[in-house]
């Protein structure tokens, strides 16, 4: 009898999903070309971040969804979930570095000798301490290394010797922001960072300081209550100074043991030893506030099940994009076609298919198109630490950023999805549009952690994001788009845009986010899960 009760009930959920599949509402490529030619056109300017041109694509967008009759759920029951900004910049005069040590004082420039970051406070702010060399400055137990063994860094100012492990051996530090945090823990009060020979003999000083300068921009932050800035990423110190080797010398000036004895070490296949400096260093830094304000758009689909209508799947993409150059000639507009107007297409037709499909969803849904992605996640961030519902009973984050509709695609890379069961969730759907569900094929660009949805995975909540996959057209599809069209001038209509990919796109997303809507529980991060662990460590668990 029971054998025979679960048989008709599989069939039964079976026959529904082919019904709910026959019955799934169409999707029209014209009306998701016009959302993509209505963003991406030049009136917006590029929809930067504080700009009219973001501001009439944050009106188009609550239109948009008002026309559908989803409800506002923003502010005041309005659309708008107001984002406080600041624009930090740097001021006259330039940040300086000075040495004061045996060999007498030496002052270092920002743009010449040294590129120095790291105060976000209006104002002045000077940072002072002695000095303390770290080698590479790793702490990594498991590896028994420990570059602060015997030394005392709390309230000095540690100097490192930059290594990179594909150029100075496994022991090396991999990131920067690593070693940074490291000194933090070690109680530092800033960090200055000498580049070692075979770094430099690969990328030259004058080179390093030609890009960083041609790219330097204010840094945006969200603004807490106090008025304080708040930045995904921001540095745990408020002075980090990057120096030509060449001019580092008076920083070991006095000490038991020369600068240049310090960078020949690497030759010798020598780790760097630490040891305590005789000099001491002041970073001096003069930062501008610019504040403003900038609105998420939320809407609401209200869930069709009383009991779990209260707990909410977000569907969100970002409506920013980069704004205009400030010179030049020819083409100065960001349209941003790909990224992400197509994602915000994908956002606004995903929505419309909840909104008048015939099975609709059980858990309410979140539709939110983000502000300032571009400037570090900050409407995605602004929102986790803001939530306009309970943070507990947000239980998934479907985002969608940057699709490449350039080709019919085969497969897709589902980032962030292998760290819970909203794996599962991606698979089923997948493969009933006959689409692979592939590995991420350039995991050294950290692709997971550059959209909004890191925000929310920040935030402890299981979220995924899908991005066209690399098998057939796509592996060449992805290196056109990211050589000639990804933040360049050159992502536009012109593109060769395949307008029945974002039709497939659309229904895929739609499929997911309906599944994690109806689904009986909530999706949950896998037991051991990196990330769960770190943001979610009292979140229920389950087995990979």
């Amino acid at each position: 009898m029971f054998q025979r009760i679960v048989s008709a009930a599989v069939a039964a959920s079976m026959l529904l999903a082919c019904v709910a599949t026959a019955a799934e509402p169409p999707v029209s490529a014209e009306r998701f070309k016009g959302h993509v030619a209505y963003l991406a056109d030049d009136k917006l300017q590029g929809r930067r971040t504080g700009t009219p041109g973001h501001e009439m694509a944050a009106d188009y967008i609550a239109g948009e969804l008002a026309r559908m009759g989803v409800t506002p759920a923003g502010d005041k029951g309005g659309w708008r979930h107001s984002v406080p900004l600041v624009e930090i910049d740097t001021a006259e005069p330039a940040p300086t570095l000075a040495i004061e040590g045996p060999g007498g004082p030496v002052v270092l420039t920002h743009g010449r000798e040294a590129l120095i970051v790291g105060a976000l406070a209006e104002g002045r702010t000077e940072t002072a301490g002695d000095l303390v060399f770290a080698g590479y400055g790793v702490r990594d137990p498991d590896a028994g290394i420990d570059d602060y063994a015997g030394l005392d860094a709390k309230g000095k100012i540690v100097v490192l010797l930059v290594g990179v492990r594909e150029i100075d051996g496994p022991q090396a530090p991999e990131e920067s922001s690593d070693v940074i945090e490291t000194a933090k823990a070690q109680g530092a009060a800033g960090v200055i960072m000498i580049p070692g020979r075979r770094l430099t003999r690969l990328v030259p000083w004058s080179r390093v300081l030609r890009n960083a300068m041609e790219a330097e921009e204010p840094t945006t932050a969200w603004r807490l209550a106090d008025g304080k800035p708040h930045l995904i990423g921001a540095p745990p110190v408020d002075a980090i100074a990057f120096i030509d080797n060449k001019a580092a010398a008076p920083l070991f000036a006095g000490a038991g043991q020369s600068l240049e004895a310090v960078l020949d070490s690497q030759f010798k296949g020598e780790r760097p030893k630490g040891f305590a400096l005789e000099a001491r260093a002041r970073v001096v830094q003069t930062m501008t506030h610019r504040r403003y304000e900038s609105p998420n758009v939320i809407g609401l689909i209200e869930g069709s099940d009383p009991r779990l209508k209260g707990e909410y799947i977000i569907l969100m993409g970002h409506a920013d994009h980069l704004g205009m150059k400030a010179e030049g000639e020819g083409d100065l507009i960001y349209n941003g076609a790909l990224d992400n107007a197509g994602g915000i297409a994908t956002v606004l037709e995903v929505a419309r298919m909840l909104k008048t499909g015939p099975v609709r969803p059980r858990r309410s849904i979140l539709v939110i198109a983000t502000t300032g992605e571009e400037q570090g996640l900050l409407g995605a961030d602004f929102f986790a630490a803001h939530p306009t519902v309970p943070k507990g009973s947000i239980a998934a984050v479907v985002n969608i950023d940057m699709p490449i509709l350039t080709y019919d695609f085969k497969d897709v890379v589902a980032y962030g999805a292998d760290h819970s069961t909203i794996e599962a969730v991606v698979n089923r759907a997948a493969a009933a549009m006959g689409l692979k569900v592939s590995p991420d094929p350039e995991p050294e660009e950290k692709i997971f952690m550059r959209s909004d949805h890191y925000a929310m995975v920040q935030a402890g909540i299981p979220s995924v994001m899908l991005k066209l996959g690399v098998e057939g057209e796509g592996k060449a599809a992805w290196k056109t788009y990211f050589d000639k069209g990804y933040h360049q001038v050159a992502d536009d209509l012109s593109q060769p845009i395949n307008w029945d990919a974002g039709v497939k796109l659309v229904r895929l997303n739609h499929r997911i986010v309906l599944d994690l809507a109806n689904a009986d529980g909530r999706p949950q991060w896998y037991e051991g899960d990196e990330y769960g662990d770190r943001y979610a460590p009292t979140a229920p668990k389950t087995k990979r």
